[in-house]
C-alpha cells in the first residue's frame, strides 16, 4: 500500500471521529448503533493493523514519513481501543438492563 492510500485510509478514519464522538456522548443511543460503532472500529483497527506491519521503504525521505505515519497509526489505534471498549461496556450495562 503506497503513502497516499494510507494517509487516505486514516483520513477516513478521522472524518468518523466527529460521528464517534456523537454516538458515545449520547446517553439515548441504542444497542445498534452501538454495535455498528463496534464493527466500524474492528475494521478501522484491522486496516491500522495492517499498516503498521509494512516494511519500510527503502528510501530514507520514504522512511522517515512512513514513520511519522506509523506513530499516527499507533495513536489511532489506541484510541480505538479505549473506544471499543467503552462500547463493550456500553453494551454489556445495556445487556444486563
Amino acid at each position: 500500500m503506497n503513502i497516499s492510500s494510507r494517509v487516505k485510509s486514516h483520513r477516513v478514519i478521522l472524518d468518523e471521529k466527529e460521528s464517534e464522538e456523537l454516538i458515545m456522548n449520547d446517553k439515548n443511543v441504542s444497542k445498534e448503533q452501538l454495535e455498528r460503532r463496534r464493527d466500524e472500529i474492528n475494521t478501522q483497527l484491522g486496516s491500522v493493523n495492517q499498516d503498521l506491519q509494512m516494511e519500510l521503504d527503502h528510501d530514507m525521505e520514504e522512511q522517515a514519513i512512513e514513520i511519522e505515519q506509523e506513530e499516527v497509526a499507533i495513536a489511532m489505534e489506541h484510541n480505538l481501543r479505549k473506544e471499543l471498549n467503552d462500547i463493550e461496556e456500553r453494551l454489556e450495562r445495556l445487556g444486563d438492563s
